[in-house]
């Protein structure tokens, strides 16, 4: 007996089942079990995956090992120092360059380049690897170089070189880095000084050239003249006019007072520049204070007489005598100041005068005033003096334009000196600093001290475990894919779980045509008392079972003889109806007579069809005609509805064998005239065709009663635990059936199947 809840649950459960797939039920979603998931898609396979597993992961791992070659990275370094030492003078070298980090990433720009590269690969030491040299070379060459400036010291920069021999590495970091100074390290920069020092040493040169000749000019143009200091000279020449002047206009004075008109007396003409004293008069010589006036010496003389005179009037006033020794000595030191007055005075006049024979103009003096002259003489006088006006004012024009002229010439020359000066300077400063250039230079290399001893890039050990995880992994997503395209059920919970939640009413054992275990057997048979056990338990009302399938040869046909003999064994009154109109499975097993079928009686006769005794004792039958496929389109739910309630006064149980559910007309008459319907769903059967069933099931309107798996492996049986539970009674059936055979109980039961014979095995009295 069950429980009132246990009566209560289960209609819960069948019309739950009744529901098309994809019809909500209001119950919340359970979260996805990837393991769960896993575990679906991999049973039945596990050894299998887990052998090629582990040899596709095995070899991919030796082959991860193998495969890759070790290699090793040389490194060296290359320091480029931002200010040199300074010894005298500021260049270039000793000051820090403004843009220093970009100075040295071009430093490592051309240490990649192929001027560099191809220098370093023609090496005798890169040759005596015995390396090729052609693009593939020369490409994987300059892709296993690398060049890497240093964030945190921007001076430095790293050389490594990557290979799989370790001492190719070591010489592709010396060569490249000794080819890298040979093209643009401390060679470049010494023939950058040669060239400067070669440009600088022709400037040179050609200044000094420049300069000799503009002193040549200067003493040219002032050879002429007296004195090289034109400017007091022309202010010497122009005292002298203005007093010539004054003169000329006295004598000119006097000329008009005598009634002479001074316009009308005739000028001979001066050339200019010519000698004012060709035309003069005999002068007085010139005094010191003249002299003063255009000689330096003088005037030092005449400065150094004042204060000598002024120290003496200093003496007396403080009543030093004449024969103190202070005054003695200022004396005597005045009068050989006097006498060297005197001296140059002599000097100077002496020049003047002969100054006349060499063209030049001395000193103009006037006659001494008050002298009387006759107006002949007069006239005389004033045309000597205009003449000696008009020659000394051509002197004073000639002297202003050579000063002028000497001018432009001294301020070339200055600007010859300063530059001769600037290239001297930058000949000594390059002579000197590039000393420190030389003997330190800016740019040093370290290079590495031998080759290096292990690897540096070992691949093996992680493309060994690439490889063990990605070939184990092979075969594991190969048996994956395959349990996700391969949508057939292999165990009885998948039926469950793709089912919507379709009741499970049993298993079914894969049983061979012939059975020689007798624990086999009554293990099958154990199965159907089970599942008809739990068709009597869920509603003792229903009588009328239809017994289909999603597809044909799932076994219907064999669960529909099974449970009825099932039945009779239980003391009920069975009826067998093999409304397979197509097949004529049942019909043919019980060898039952096959002249008018169900068929035919159902769209021909009035009166219901008459149940035959079967071999099966208690066991009714309704067959099938061998021309009943011709009616399946005819019979109508009607006439079937009214056969069933007939025979379900006179039947406790009614079993009704029909086609598959899709595609079968007679199917979809029988399962919406019975009172539940037993879907068998065999052993690699498409949940797809299973789905599609239920749902066309719940559009007929027919309650399912739940479902048999069929063909079932030993693995269901373990899990089951309502199977596995009640197997302890089947070592007690099988050792009761032991001697006997089915056809000693049934006739003619060779031909009912493994399962249905095992069913009649079990019913012996």
């Amino acid at each position: 007996m069950r429980s009132n809840g246990a009566v209560m649950l289960e209609p819960m459960i069948e019309r739950r089942a009744e529901l098309p797939s994809g019809v909500a039920t209001g119950e919340p979603a359970q979260q996805v079990n990837i393991v769960h998931v896993v575990h679906g898609l991999l049973r039945g396979r596990y050894i299998v995956t887990i052998v090629l597993a582990v040899l596709f992961g095995l070899a991919a791992a030796a082959a991860g090992y193998l495969f890759p070659v070790p290699r090793y990275r040389a490194e060296g370094l290359i320091r480029i120092q931002p200010v040199l030492p300074r010894i005298l003078y500021t260049s270039e070298q000793n000051t820090l360059p403004p843009m220093f980090s970009s100075f040295v990433n071009t430093q490592a720009s051309l240490i990649q380049h192929s001027r560099v590269l191809n220098k370093a690969m023609d090496s005798d030491g890169w040759r005596d690897l015995g390396r090729k040299r052609d693009p593939k070379a020369e490409k994987q060459f300059r892709e296993s170089l690398r060049v890497v400036t240093g964030r945190d010291a921007p001076e430095l920069i790293m050389v490594s070189f990557t290979d799989e021999e370790s001492r190719a590495a070591f010489v592709a970091v010396s060569e490249i880095i000794n080819a890298y100074q040979d093209a643009f390290g401390g060679s470049e920069s010494k023939a950058q000084r040669e060239t400067q020092n070669k440009i600088l040493t022709q400037r040179k040169q050609a200044l000094e050239s420049q300069k000799r000749d503009t002193e040549t000019r200067i003493n040219t143009e002032s050879a002429e003249f007296e004195t090289d200091d034109l400017a007091r000279l022309g202010d010497h020449y122009l005292t002298q006019l203005l007093a010539l002047d004054d003169r000329l206009n006295e004598v000119a004075l006097s000329l008009a007072e005598a009634g002479i008109d001074i316009n009308a007396l005739p000028v001979q003409p001066v050339a200019p520049g010519s000698d004012p004293q060709a035309a003069a008069e005999p002068l007085d010589p010139l005094t010191p204070e003249q002299i003063a006036t255009f000689d330096g010496p003088m005037a030092k003389y005449l400065g150094e007489l004042a204060e000598f005179r002024r120290r003496l009037d200093l003496y007396r006033s403080r009543g030093i005598g004449p024969k103190h020794t202070a005054m003695t000595d200022l004396n005597a030191e005045l009068s050989a100041l006097e006498t060297a007055i005197a001296d140059r005075a002599a000097s100077v006049n002496a020049a003047a005068a002969a100054s006349s024979s060499l063209g030049t103009a001395g000193p103009v003096v006037a006659a001494p005033a008050g002298t009387s002259l006759t107006p002949a003489q007069l006239v005389k006088r004033y045309q000597h003096l205009r003449q000696q006006s008009e020659a000394l004012r051509s002197r004073t024009d000639l002297v202003s334009k050579r000063k002028l002229q000497i001018d432009a010439l001294r301020r070339e020359l200055k600007m010859t000196e300063t530059n001769l000066d600037e290239v001297n300077r930058r000949l000594d400063e390059i002579a000197v600093e590039s000393k420190m250039t030389d003997r330190i230079g800016r740019i040093e290399a370290i290079l590495p001290d031998a080759p290096p001893s292990t690897p540096t890039v070992d691949p093996r050990k992680k493309y060994a475990a690439m490889g063990l995880v990605l070939g184990g992994g092979f075969p594991v997503g190969i048996f994956l894919l395959l349990g996700l395209v391969d949508r057939r059920f292999r165990y009885s919970d998948q039926a469950g779980d793709r089912l919507g939640g379709a009741r499970m009413l049993g298993i079914l054992p894969e049983l061979p045509s012939t059975i020689d275990d007798p624990e086999q057997a009554a293990a099958a048979v154990h199965c159907v008392h089970h599942i008809r056990s739990m068709l009597q338990l869920a509603d003792p009302t229903r009588k009328v079972y239809v017994v289909t399938s999603p597809t044909a040869g799932d076994g219907k046909t064999s669960l529909s003889l099974s449970l009825a003999m099932s039945f009779t064994m239980a003391g009920e009154r069975t009826l067998l109806i093999d409304f397979d109109l197509i097949g004529h499975g049942l019909t043919s097993r019980l060898g039952a007579s096959r002249e008018i079928g169900i068929g035919h009686q159902l769209t021909h006769g009035n009166t219901s069809p008459t149940p035959e005794a079967t071999s099966v004792p208690g066991l009714s039958l309704v067959p099938s005609g061998r021309d009943d496929a011709a009616y399946a389109s005819r019979v109508s739910r009607e006439a079937l509805a009214k056969m069933i309630e007939g025979f379900r006064r006179d039947y406790d149980a009614v079993i009704i064998d029909t086609g598959p559910i899709l595609g079968s007309l007679e199917a979809n008459l029988a399962a919406s005239a019975g009172d539940a319907v037993v879907m068998v769903v065999g052993r690699g059967q498409q949940s797809s065709d299973a789905q599609s069933a239920i749902r066309h099931l719940g559009l007929l309107g027919a309650r399912l009663a739940g479902i048999v798996f069929n063909r079932a492996n030993s693995m269901d049986f373990s899990r089951s635990r309502s199977v596995s539970a009640s197997f302890r009674s089947v070592r007690a059936s099988a050792a009761a059936s032991a001697g006997h055979t089915s056809t000693d109980i049934i006739p003619a039961a060779d031909m009912l199947g493994p399962l249905a014979r095992s069913v009649a095995l079990d019913m012996r009295p």
